[in-house]
């Protein structure tokens, strides 16, 4: 461009110079700084105009790359889950209810309710902290075990045992010898065992509706009693004893019906491992669960279909699928297992979980855990966190609601949305 320039200011000179009929030297004197200023106008404005529109386009450009950045950016924190990206909520919190410090630990949650429970008192209350059901207590030791329809409160030295519904008192029983468990047959059945230091464990079999004993069993040379199991249909149930043979630890499986008929007897005599928990998977295998060991048995067939050893097993997590809270046998880091009825084995779940679990809670589809102030919430079909939250103070005990996750702390009862 700046040759055709030259070579336009060249020939307007030329034609200048040469043209005698129109012009003189004066008139050439005035002429040439009007050009020259005229050249110099016309130089400046197509220069601003170039300036403009190189301005303009980086501006276009600017907003291009910004719209492209907007897109890309995710509208929430994700975190990579099974090699995918799961999206992490942040839920605000809000207090239910208020207490002086140190009332935490006596508060438990029962369903949308709440149960306090201490050595002199036990008391059913609503979310608007309103009385249901109140009776004083004389416990030394006050334990309790519950599910979503029915809590039941004991003393671990004494045998006095009240079972409340929500709408109160359901019953009361009291014991020759020790409370020392209980497990619930959905809303039918309660079994409990008994210690007793003169004579060996005893199972009862307790109706829900009016706490009448409907079956008693007592396990004179087969070991303690430590666990029990109810089938799907509710025609039978397996207890899980510990017995010692010699020095040798033994652990037994009795399966009974209802009327008390034995109906069969596993002995692992090749597995010395102490298992504490009994459960069922969809296929009505037995899952037994150790302080660091999995066992699943076949028990008509009397085999065993797979074992798994881990540093600590922290909860097994019943449903449509088994899950089990675990931590790691080197760096005691925590993960989920799931066992597999189709495969017939356990699959590690590649979560990245909390370093400690201090509490923790679940339902059919979500579980819960917290370490200190620091909560997660898992997806338990997807295996994927779902919140990933800390609260501004200590959790005490926690329970999942519908989609809220009820929080009881020192002096507060919390409750988070998601």
């Amino acid at each position: 461009m700046k040759k055709d320039k030259d070579n336009r200011i060249q020939n307007f000179g030329f034609d200048t110079k040469n043209d005698n009929n129109k012009s003189d030297d004066s008139q050439k004197n005035i002429l040439n700084p009007k050009i020259a200023k005229s050249k110099k106008k016309m130089k400046s404005n197509k220069n601003q105009k170039i300036s403009l529109m190189i301005i303009a386009l980086l501006i276009l450009l600017f907003f291009i790359l910004l719209i492209i950045v907007i897109i890309k950016i995710p509208d929430q924190p994700k975190i990579a889950l099974n090699g995918e990206n799961e999206t992490i909520a942040i839920a605000d919190y809000q207090a239910i209810m208020t207490f002086n410090n140190n009332e935490g630990k006596n508060y438990y949650p029962f369903d949308n309710q709440f149960v306090y429970l201490s050595q002199n008192r036990i008391q059913l209350l609503n979310q608007k902290n309103e009385n249901i059901y109140n009776e004083n207590l004389d416990f030394n030791r006050p334990v309790n075990i519950q599910n979503n329809e029915y809590f039941l409160a004991s003393d671990r030295e004494s045998g006095k045992i009240i079972v409340l519904s929500h709408q109160g008192k359901q019953f009361s029983l009291d014991l020759d010898g020790v409370f020392a468990g209980a497990y619930f047959a959905n809303e039918k059945y309660i079994a409990i065992i008994e210690e007793n230091s003169n004579k060996s464990g005893f199972v009862h079999i307790v109706s829900v509706d009016d706490g009448q004993v409907l079956l008693t069993l007592q396990f004179f040379e087969s070991g303690y009693p430590l666990s029990i199991v109810f089938d799907k249909n509710l025609e039978y149930f397996d207890v899980l004893l510990s017995n010692t043979s010699g020095s040798n630890l033994q652990t037994i499986i009795n399966r009974y019906d209802f009327s008390g008929k034995q109906l069969g007897q596993i002995k692992l005599t090749e597995y010395p491992n102490l298992y504490a928990q009994i459960y069922y998977d969809k296929n009505e295998n037995l899952i037994l669960a150790g302080p660091g060991s999995l066992l699943v048995l076949d028990f008509n067939k009397n085999e065993v279909l797979a074992e798994y050893n881990v540093g600590r097993i922290i909860q097994m997590i019943p449903g449509d699928k088994i899950d089990i809270l675990v931590s790691d046998r080197i760096d005691d880091g925590n993960f989920l297992i799931e066992w597999s009825e189709s495969e017939q084995k356990f699959i590690e779940n590649d979560l990245t979980l909390l370093s400690q679990i201090d509490q923790f809670a679940y339902n059919d589809s979500f579980i819960a855990m917290s370490q200190n102030n620091h909560i997660l919430l898992i997806n338990k079909s997807e295996k994927s966190i779902i919140l990933d939250q800390y609260i501004d103070t200590d959790i005490l005990k926690m329970n999942i609601l519908n989609n809220k996750l009820i929080l009881i702390t020192d002096n507060s009862i919390k409750s988070i949305s998601f």
